[in-house]
């Protein structure tokens, strides 16, 4: 269990710590788009990794659909009559 705990901690920090010198380059001037898709993709990955060890350590159920969990409900869209016609109002 330690060990799933350590390397969430070490991935989280990983990340954390690229997108902070990602801000400092940006800040700078120094970043370009091929830095922001490397550290989007990075942390994707790491990020979907952690997800992984801590359903691990909960017990590998995953996404339950006990009480709706994990279900997307459709979404429908009503025009707002009081605000004009390109206003929308979402309902769940």
């Amino acid at each position: 269990m330690q060990d799933l705990l350590v390397r969430m901690l070490g991935n989280i920090t990983a990340c954390q710590c690229l997108t902070m010198r990602l801000s400092q380059m940006q800040d700078a001037g120094m970043m370009a788009d091929e830095h922001a898709s490397l550290a989007k993709a990075y942390c994707t990955v790491k990020m979907r990794e952690t997800v992984g060890y801590a359903r691990e350590l909960l017990g590998g159920n995953g996404i339950l659909l006990d009480d709706q969990v994990g279900r997307l409900e459709p979404i429908r869209i009503t025009p707002l009559k009081a605000l004009g016609s390109q206003a929308y109002q979402l309902f769940g």
